[in-house]
């Protein structure tokens, strides 16, 4: 299971992810029925814990976001990868770094 597969199974149960800490380690809260939970997806959570923080680094500390945002987040952000690998003749580390900082300017864009 990739992370947009997790995310739409998340998504189509309705959930909310959040971040927090747990002693002193960040965290992926996820808020849904408890009936969702399957043993395929406990199994999962674990291995893509560093994607949903990373995604969830673009929201304030404990906020939830619906687990539908964040499926659009990370469609957005692997399809502007690719784009920049294809057609910018990026290698794949540079397009996906700067898919990322594209996708983070776009929703956290400055103050002025």
């Amino acid at each position: 299971m990739d992370t947009l597969t997790l995310l739409t199974t998340l998504a189509d149960a309705g959930a909310s992810l959040s971040q927090s800490h747990n002693a002193g380690m960040p965290t992926v809260r996820v808020h849904m029925a408890s009936s969702a939970w399957t043993p395929a997806l406990r199994e999962q959570m674990p291995q893509h814990k560093p994607a949903l923080l990373r995604l969830l680094s673009l929201v304030p500390f404990q906020q939830l976001v619906p687990a539908e945002t964040l499926l659009g987040w990370q469609e957005t952000y692997e399809e502007r990868a690719a784009i920049m690998e294809y057609e910018a003749g990026l290698s794949r580390p540079c397009a996906e770094s700067d898919a990322w900082q594209a996708l983070r300017q776009t929703l956290t864009p400055e103050k002025e």
